[in-house]
């Protein structure tokens, strides 16, 4: 007795490549769905970004103003973004600067 090996016919093989096809359709469209979520997040983590900064901004040129600048700590400094922040190549250092600090919101 011998074995009989059936190939594929033409509509079987455009049926499972049919099939395949609508198959990674709905893997795409779960993607999609899945991504679309995550920027949502996003947007909304980046305008929660956005306001504590403006929060941290208003803060500090009020601190800025209340104390000798001397004093003042370079952390409080490197997270704003009013401030300068320049590389000295001799000493290897990285200064800060005032900048916008001290202007008023009005100038």
């Amino acid at each position: 007795m011998t074995n009989v090996i059936n190939f594929p016919t033409e509509q079987q093989k455009r049926n499972n490549l049919k099939k395949k096809l609508n198959y990674l359709i709905t893997e795409m469209e779960d993607q999609y769905k899945d991504m679309e979520a995550l920027m949502q997040d996003f947007y909304a983590m980046e305008d929660e970004v956005a306001r504590i900064e403006a929060e941290y901004e208003t803060i500090l040129k009020e601190y800025a103003r209340n104390i000798d600048l001397a004093d003042m700590e370079a952390r409080f400094l490197s997270y704003s973004n009013l401030t300068q922040a320049v590389w000295c190549g001799d000493s290897k250092t990285i200064q800060f600067g005032l900048g916008d600090l001290l202007k008023d919101d009005d100038e």
